[in-house]
């Protein structure tokens, strides 16, 4: 697909400029990029280009739903969860 298309069918669904998703909210970002991953015949290059995100904030993005728990309250260890130290 080209990056013409992949600007317009951007534009015409959320009616952000590519060039301009990393000032949006990390809800909008996430969303825009798991529907631009989901089309067909478009790279993750080809959208870290287009975008100026990493390959692996996107992938990221389209792989994985937010943690429900917060890091900044719990940190993962050895014994699993528990409550960090700060």
């Amino acid at each position: 697909m080209s990056d013409k298309k992949i600007r317009q069918l951007t534009l015409k669904r959320y009616n952000i400029e590519l060039a301009s998703i990393q000032t949006e909210q990390a809800k909008t970002q996430t969303e825009v990029l798991k529907y631009l991953k989901k089309l067909d015949g478009s790279s993750l290059r080809q959208l870290s280009r287009l975008t100026g995100f990493t390959v692996n904030k996107i992938f990221k993005a389209w792989n994985k739903e937010p943690s429900p728990v917060s890091s900044r309250k719990f940190a993962k260890g050895r014994r699993g969860w528990r409550k960090a130290r700060w």
